[in-house]
Parts: C-alpha cells; sequence; structure tokens
C-alpha cells in the first residue's frame, strides 16, 4: 500500500478518480437493482393475483374439474366435483373415479380412459354414477390427458357436467312420442 501513497501519505490523484468512479458505478447499479427488485416484487403480487382469480374460477366453476393420474385416480378436485360425486373434495382425492361410476357402466369408462390416452385428444361420454341420494345421475365427461415434465402422458383433466335432467326429459319425449 505504500508503494500506492504519495509523499504527502495520500493516493495519487489517478488513483482518487478511479475509486470515486467505480463507487459512482456501484452507486448505479444499486439503484438498478433496487429497481429491478421492485419489479420483481410488483411481478410477485400481479402473479399471485392471477392465481388467486385462477383459484377462484377453478373451485366455483359450475362444472366439477378433476385431475386423474393414469390409473384413474383423482388427484386434485374442485368443489362442484365434490358436490356432484357427494363427497367433500378434500375425500375425493386419491379415490379411483370408477369407484363412483354405476357398475354397469364401469366397461364403458374403462373403453373411454384407454381412448383419452391413446388418441391424445379430447374425449367425452356419458355416464351414469352414484349419487349419495341413490338415485343415479347422469354425467357428461370430457377428458384430455396432458404431460408429465418428460412429456409423457401421465395425467387427465375432466371436466364432468350434470346431465340427468336433460336425459330423462328426452327420455320422457321419447315415451310420449312412440306412445
Amino acid at each position: 500500500m505504500e508503494a500506492l501513497l504519495t509523499k504527502s501519505g495520500k493516493p495519487p490523484a489517478r488513483f482518487r478518480r478511479e475509486s470515486e468512479k467505480l463507487v459512482q458505478e456501484l452507486q448505479v447499479h444499486q439503484v438498478e437493482l433496487e429497481m429491478q427488485n421492485e419489479e420483481l416484487r410488483r411481478s410477485q403480487l400481479d402473479l399471485q393475483a392471477a392465481r388467486d382469480r385462477y383459484a377462484e374460477l377453478y373451485n366455483f366453476s359450475p362444472a366439477g374439474h378433476l385431475t386423474l393420474d393414469r390409473r384413474g385416480v383423482i388427484q386434485e378436485a374442485n368443489l362442484q366435483a365434490g358436490t356432484l360425486l357427494g363427497l367433500p373434495r378434500g375425500e375425493l382425492i386419491h379415490q379411483p373415479l370408477v369407484k363412483f361410476i354405476v357398475p354397469s357402466e364401469q366397461g364403458v369408462f374403462a373403453r373411454h380412459w384407454l381412448d383419452v390416452f391413446h388418441t391424445n385428444s379430447t374425449q367425452s361420454c356419458n355416464l351414469r354414477f352414484l349419487s349419495s341420494a341413490g338415485v343415479p345421475l347422469v354425467l357428461h365427461l370430457e377428458c384430455q390427458a396432458y404431460p408429465n415434465e418428460t412429456g409423457r402422458l401421465d395425467y387427465c383433466r375432466a371436466a364432468l357436467f350434470d346431465i340427468t335432467q336433460q336425459q330423462q326429459l328426452g327420455e320422457e319425449r321419447d315415451r310420449l312420442a312412440f306412445s
């Protein structure tokens, strides 16, 4: 350090100017980082608000929504899915969907399930489900397989629509038409 000092014991003017320049550059970088940090905070708040809106839309949708693994086991469910299947949604998790289908239609579901993963396109079918009231519900299912992080089709998103009334009205119309 002694070699860097002048006879007066102070650093040469050249070093002082370079030091001041470095300090000024560091201050500029600090301001830039603070601005970037503030922008990041705003982006995180925007992302959280968007996630909250999505969760609200998902949870309060009039359609039942499920995420199932490749075995047909429920991984996620919205509130309407719980209502349709007669259980609180927390109790639906880790249950096989086939458990809720009328036994005579479980084979139809098995074929539908194979098509979901073999065609990689949206598949739909109408099935009778067991209800908590003991009266079967007719639900329209729309299922689409989607990939995991590696690209393998391991999951399915399913939408469930209660078409029981429409089915009953159609049957009544047909009965009256042929009477």
